[in-house]
C-alpha cells in the first residue's frame, strides 16, 4: 500500500495550457482581412463610378423640373419648347459622341431622337406637320 500511496502522490493537478493570445491572428484570418477590404475598394469604386455616369441625367432631370416650374409661372410655351430642345441636345452630347450628334439640325435631329427615344419625335412632328 505503501508504494501506492507514494504514487499518488507524485500526482500533480492538471494545467490548462496557456490561451491562445487574440494578436496577432493567423495567416488566414489575414488573408480573409485583405480580400474583405478589397471587396469593399472595388464596390467603393464601382459604385462611383456609377453615380458618377448618372450625374447628367440628374442634372437634366433638376433642370426639367425647373422648366416646369418656370412654365407654371409664365406659361410662355416658346420659351419652353426652346428650353427643352437645348436640353434635349445637351443630354444628347453626353449620351453620344459629338461628331454623331453635334451637326444634327432638322429631319436628321428628330431622326436621331426617333433612333434612340422609341420613335416618339418623328411621329408628333408628321402629326404636326400634316394637320397644317
Amino acid at each position: 500500500m505503501n508504494s501506492s500511496t507514494d504514487l499518488l502522490s507524485q500526482l500533480h493537478d492538471i494545467h490548462p495550457p496557456t490561451p491562445v493570445p487574440f494578436w496577432p491572428p493567423a495567416p488566414g484570418w489575414w488573408i480573409v482581412t485583405l480580400l474583405a477590404i478589397l471587396f469593399i475598394m472595388v464596390a467603393g469604386w464601382r459604385y462611383r463610378r456609377y453615380y458618377l455616369s448618372l450625374a447628367f441625367k440628374r442634372m437634366a432631370l433638376r433642370i426639367l423640373k425647373q422648366l416646369h416650374q418656370d412654365y407654371q409661372c409664365s406659361g410662355e410655351s416658346i420659351q419652353l419648347v426652346m428650353a427643352l430642345s437645348i436640353l434635349l441636345r445637351r443630354v444628347a452630347l453626353v449620351k453620344f459622341p459629338r461628331h454623331q450628334v453635334a451637326g444634327l439640325i432638322g429631319r436628321a435631329w428628330l431622326q436621331f431622337l426617333d433612333e434612340t427615344g422609341h420613335n416618339i419625335f418623328a411621329h408628333k412632328a408628321t402629326k404636326t406637320h400634316q394637320s397644317e
